[in-house]
């Protein structure tokens, strides 16, 4: 639990099965839970960020698709500042 809560800071959640995070989140702590919601998720498909909604994420976007590429460009995504002109 204490590496889990330490590598949150710097962490993307990617989730491509919503029977997975629940399983994940009845095991946790609600202070990690808390911590955890707070931090970027992506999702493989539109259910599965309907699904990261539903347990209490709010930082989700959803990836072009289930790879493990697509899941890593939506990460970098969401973790890279837009650059202004």
């Amino acid at each position: 639990m204490r590496a889990l809560a330490n590598a949150l800071p710097a962490s993307v959640l990617a989730l491509s099965s919503a029977e997975a995070l629940t399983l994940v989140l009845q095991q946790l702590p609600g202070p990690l839970i808390d911590a955890l919601r707070q931090r970027p998720l992506v999702a493989s498909s539109e259910r599965m960020l309907q699904a990261a909604h539903a347990a209490g994420f709010q930082h989700a976007v959803r990836a072009a698709g289930p790879l493990p590429e697509q899941l890593a460009a939506a990460a970098a995504a969401i973790v890279t500042p837009s650059r202004s002109c």
